[in-house]
């Protein structure tokens, strides 16, 4: 892929901020040199093989970097037992050597993208739960960027101690733009771009619940990576439901480091037309009797395309492990496009591991049925995509916020369908 070469010049002083500790300069400089030296991931990079970033102007959007804090809604009320909930920048300087050493073996900079993340990242927030402390009501964290962003940059911490607990959910709606200036763009452009980061240490014995709702706008970029450390005995379960965006990057995965370690993700992805999802989920296997699940299931509409890559890797000496991938996709129109990619890699025998994945329109005899039992077609065809997708949607956000989600993907459905159907709403309302 032939990118433009991305001219940093201008902000050669930007890595530096005032305040800012040393360590923190020291990772945002290198990361400010990875950046210099790397394209924009293309055709030629293996993850990136059937997504390009073809309307991504990196230079444009670098003029409109998000302001510091700008639209992240964290919950007012004080945590439990010394658990701490602020921005990230503010965690730099009060809890610093706790985020330092999360920080430091968990910088992520792989490509261009997380590289510019690393090294200007403006906002985001930082979760500590000590050790033994269980968190029973559910964090709500929505990032909701200034109006006028065309680069926002995102990177969030999440820490939990030894058998502590925690269930939190991210909100990632539209930017609260001027009127008349509703995201849509007419010249193929990517923006505005969402570039975020989501790392996660979860200690021995604990317990992280996580979920994600994307709603960006029309014409955005929506790139999140969200990576957890698994320690003995802990687990995480991801939940990530992708439904806005042109163009959407979702990569999610566990290293499940220690023995009897866990983890569980179920993904969900409504692709209309105009826009191309990718979506990753998976886990590393390293500690020994380790286990992972993954589902996902997803709906393509007309010119829509969704790639999905699954991963199941057993490290040598994951004794024990057991690796398990689902993925089924429903095509809603003859120019939907699906690309399902599982994949096992394994380096130990003394273990399981199984996948399965398919794409399929909807079963035309349903269809009849339903309409045999005085169901008029389009509604029926509705019925059965709601009931294919409902699976994974079961159960995953707490109560006072599921049924927002069940809202959002039933708008979205109605989409797909080419039903009327309402516009795009946080799911749990306004700002808390």
């Amino acid at each position: 892929m032939n990118t433009p070469a991305t001219d940093l010049t201008p902000l050669q002083g930007f890595p530096r901020q005032n305040g800012a500790p040393a360590w923190l300069q020291e990772l945002r400089n290198h990361s400010w040199q990875v950046a210099q030296r790397l394209s924009l991931p293309g055709p030629k990079d293996e993850g990136w093989r059937r997504t390009s970033l073809k309307g991504l102007d990196l230079n444009k959007s670098l003029e409109g970097i998000n302001e510091e804090h700008a639209g992240l809604e964290l919950p007012d009320t004080p945590l439990p037992g010394g658990a701490v909930l602020t921005d990230i920048l503010s965690a730099a300087r009060l809890h610093a050597d706790t985020l330092e050493a999360h920080l430091r073996g968990n910088w992520l900079d792989s490509d261009k993208l997380l590289a510019l993340n690393g090294a200007l990242f403006r906002t985001g927030y930082f979760l500590y739960v000590p050790a033994g402390v269980k968190i029973d009501t559910p964090i709500r964290v929505v990032c909701r960027p200034a109006s006028n962003a065309s680069l926002v940059l995102n990177r969030s911490v999440i820490i939990l101690g030894e058998g502590a607990s925690v269930r939190i959910v991210e909100e990632r709606p539209s930017g609260n733009r001027p009127a008349g200036n509703t995201g849509q763009s007419g010249d193929g452009a990517l923006t505005p771009a969402y570039v975020e980061v989501v790392t996660a240490s979860v200690g021995k014995g604990a317990s992280l619940e996580y979920a994600s709702i994307q709603q960006r706008e029309a014409s955005s970029l929506s790139y999140v990576l969200r990576q957890a450390k698994v320690a003995d005995n802990g687990s995480v379960r991801w939940f990530i439901c992708e439904l806005g965006a042109r163009l959407s990057r979702s990569d999610t995965a566990a290293l499940l480091k220690g023995g009897n370690a866990s983890s569980e993700a179920r993904a969900v992805y409504l692709t209309d037309s105009g826009q191309h999802f990718d979506v990753s989920a998976g886990a590393v296997h390293e500690g020994e009797g380790s286990r992972s699940r993954t589902e996902a299931r997803g709906a393509v509409g007309e010119q829509a395309r969704a790639v999905y890559r699954g991963l199941g890797k057993i490290l040598r000496g994951a004794r024990g492990s057991d690796a398990s991938q689902a993925q089924k996709v429903l095509l809603l129109g003859g120019t939907a496009r699906a690309d399902n990619n599982p994949a096992l890699l394994i380096d130990e025998r003394d273990v399981r591991a199984d996948h399965s994945s398919a794409s399929t329109p909807v079963d035309p005899e349903e269809v009849f049925y339903l309409m045999s039992r005085g169901i008029a077609e389009a509604d029926a065809r509705s019925l059965l995509v709601s009931a294919f997708i409902q699976p994974v949607l079961d159960g995953a956000l707490p109560e006072g916020l599921q049924e927002g989600l069940q809202d959002a993907v039933s708008r979205k459905l109605q989409k797909l369908l080419k039903r009327p159907g309402g516009i795009d709403e946080p799911i749990g309302g306004g700002a808390e």
